[in-house]
């Protein structure tokens, strides 16, 4: 029997260089906002926009049966100084970095059938380092290392782990796929992986 995997965020970069290669493994729910791209790759794509309705989005996700894995994807950020950042951005960047995965992760936690479950954050290389215009970006990846943290203390029945690449642009397709069947396997949960880009 094929192992299920909700992909939170399923589309963009980091998910057109992941899915194909998952779908070979698992059935794969998908979520996004809008777009539908990867939607071949995927048993069901549930389209609806987290931060108005994630009740609704999270319903449809975990209407049929449990899941093995749930990478959560989604991400908002703002090219601009932080300093220049507004209440609302950053409550919008806050909500999907940190907010909605842990209500996401305590449905994942209620729901019954997997012997093992798994929680990845796609987070970023940018949580221990900062650069011009991507500060409050930092904040929140940042924010969800330390959250991967807690959540190993905190939620020992489930594995949760987070990916850390660079730039996705130049991270190859290889590396990443590398790094998620790493944190797909892995055994310890807190554990923060950073994607090797010289593979």
């Amino acid at each position: 029997m094929r192992k299920r995997l909700l992909f939170v965020g399923s589309s963009g970069e980091s998910a057109r260089k992941l899915i194909p290669h998952l779908a070979k493994t698992y059935d794969i729910v998908g979520i996004a906002r809008s777009r539908r791209e990867l939607e071949p790759y995927l048993v069901e794509q549930v389209t609806g926009d987290l931060l108005t309705s994630h009740e609704q989005v999270f319903d449809a996700a975990f209407r049929d049966g449990p899941y093995d894995a749930i990478i959560w994807n989604a991400v908002a950020y703002f090219i601009e100084p932080l300093t220049e950042s507004t209440r609302e951005s950053l409550h919008t960047e806050f909500d999907l970095a940190v907010a909605l995965p842990m209500v996401c992760l305590k449905r994942y936690a209620q729901s019954k059938g997997s012997s093992t479950k798994r929680f990845i954050m796609m987070s970023s290389q940018m949580a221990f380092g900062h650069k011009a215009g991507l500060g409050s970006y930092s904040v929140m990846k940042r924010a969800q290392v330390t959250l991967i943290g807690a959540l190993a203390l905190e939620v020992p029945d489930i594995i949760c782990s987070a990916i850390t690449p660079g730039s996705l642009r130049r991270t190859s397709e290889e590396a990443l796929i590398a790094s998620i069947e790493e944190v797909l396997h892995a055994h310890e949960s807190g554990q923060i992986h950073r994607v090797d880009e010289s593979r």
